[in-house]
């Protein structure tokens, strides 16, 4: 089990907040994560509900494992969940960690 050095945190700027994700994101990713062309370059396809919280579910069973620290991309103007991102590939010892799974939702790509 990686060494717990980073932990689930709220990030907020001026137009975006990412806070750490749970089920309760799921209804909001869905209503803007159907869009194939999201995932047409991610290892993913999530063309349903249930695959969005498959998605969910195996975001917060590998942040259970320290391995990643999923977050939800919130556009604070709307206070709406836009997308999602992640801490992953954790490595505790060297401190070092990746940014990445990243997407968000076509109609804020390419804005604040």
């Amino acid at each position: 089990m990686p060494t717990r050095w980073v932990e689930p945190v709220t990030l907020e700027g001026t137009h975006v907040r990412l806070e750490p994700l749970s089920l309760t994101h799921v209804p909001g990713l869905t209503d803007v994560g159907l869009d194939a062309e999201i995932w047409r370059w991610m290892p993913v396809a999530i063309q349903t509900s249930g695959d969005m919280r498959s998605l969910v579910e195996q975001a917060l069973a590998d942040a259970a494992d320290g391995s990643q620290v999923p977050f939800a991309t919130i556009d604070r103007a709307e206070d709406r969940v836009v997308g999602s991102t992640r801490y992953l590939n954790i490595d505790g010892p060297n401190r070092r960690l990746e940014i990445g799974f990243t997407w968000i939702s076509p109609p804020w790509q390419r804005s604040a």
